[in-house]
């Protein structure tokens, strides 16, 4: 129940969005926009945008190290089906889809898989935050950069609470598992002791990073994936001052937001967002939001594209059956 209640919100936040993007617009004018950033741009960002993946399949070889079957190919593999299934089923269901395949390709338990994935969000939070927080402190003074600088305690507070946590839980982990499995393999109810297994399964792969030359290995990686990714934005701003500031705010603000509820693709909320930052730079709605659609058709299509055919060869339709029947279900999976 809850979760089909949080993907009819996510309809209705994207249709509501949609509506406020799109109210007021010429159509024409939009799409003069859309043919004035003609072919060239939007190639080029794609192409920027999926050699990121290669680097995220990197990151994701280096975290899931221990489990000797998890090479460069299967982990780049894994982060693109991953992105793919985000671009087409509600609630972030791409990564359900990606520990399942992690399961059926190297038999790594679904609760451990999921594990190592919030390593890297929560490494991806970090990153995004501090590059947040330095673009605002580095942009060109004007009304927007001081109303957005007006954020900048919150988000430092975010960032190093972010970054402590994810430290607390990496030195502690060991012990919260062995507290955990105490208070739960003693119980009677099979629930519960089900439950302590896969927390103490999920808390598995913080102490594989304990290493310090891992951890910043890791943190390296990750402004790397982003700094790339940032160029995708730089690209279809044009060329001005303070043009390479502004299409990293663009990039992290939408990143965290997609934090949010939305449709599949977070169509709606893509446009909003971007709306939202452009016109306090001074752009103006139309060309704001002739940027956001090819902006996010330039990522959308291809990424999908190519995790659909990469999922449809390699075992991807058992993987979408399992997914459907288990994973969107209102009920727990008690597979691994």
């Amino acid at each position: 129940m809850k979760q089909r209640l949080l993907i009819w919100l996510g309809l209705a936040l994207s249709a509501l969005m949609l509506y406020y993007s799109f109210r007021g617009v010429d159509v024409v004018a939009l799409g003069r926009g859309i043919a004035r950033i003609g072919w060239k741009r939007p190639l080029a960002a794609a192409t920027i945008y999926l050699a990121t993946f290669w680097v995220r399949g990197w990151r994701s070889g280096i975290i899931f190290r221990e489990h000797h079957g998890v090479g460069f190919g299967m982990a780049s593999v894994s982060v693109v089906i991953s992105y793919a299934c985000n671009n087409l089923f509600p609630l972030k269901g791409g990564e359900m889809v990606r520990a399942l395949y992690l399961k059926h390709k190297a038999e790594i338990p679904k609760s451990i898989s999921l594990g190592y994935i919030c390593i890297e969000r929560v490494f991806d939070a970090i990153v995004i935050i501090w590059i947040l927080a330095s673009c605002l402190m580095l942009a060109p003074a004007s009304r927007a950069a001081l109303e957005l600088r007006q954020t900048l305690a919150v988000l430092w507070v975010a960032m190093l609470g972010s970054l402590a946590g994810l430290i607390a839980l990496i030195l502690w982990s060991q012990r919260l598992t062995c507290r955990i499995t105490a208070m739960t393999k003693s119980s009677r109810l099979p629930g519960v002791r089900f439950a302590g297994e896969k927390l103490c399964n999920f808390l598995l792969p913080f102490q594989s990073i304990k290493n310090i030359w891992v951890f910043l290995e890791i943190l390296a990686i990750t402004v790397l994936i982003w700094t790339v990714e940032g160029l995708v934005f730089y690209i279809f701003l044009t060329p001005s001052a303070g043009a390479f500031s502004e299409a990293y705010i663009w990039m992290a603000v939408l990143s965290l937001s997609f934090l949010a509820p939305a449709a599949p693709g977070n169509i709606g909320l893509y446009q909003w967002v971007t709306l939202f930052v452009l016109e306090l730079f001074e752009v103006d709605k139309t060309d704001a939001l002739s940027l956001g659609i090819v902006a996010q058709a330039s990522q959308f299509l291809p990424i999908t594209t190519l995790g659909v055919l990469l999922g449809i060869c390699d075992g991807g339709r058992q993987l979408l059956r399992t997914f459907v029947s288990t994973a969107m279900r209102d009920v727990p999976d008690d597979t691994n």
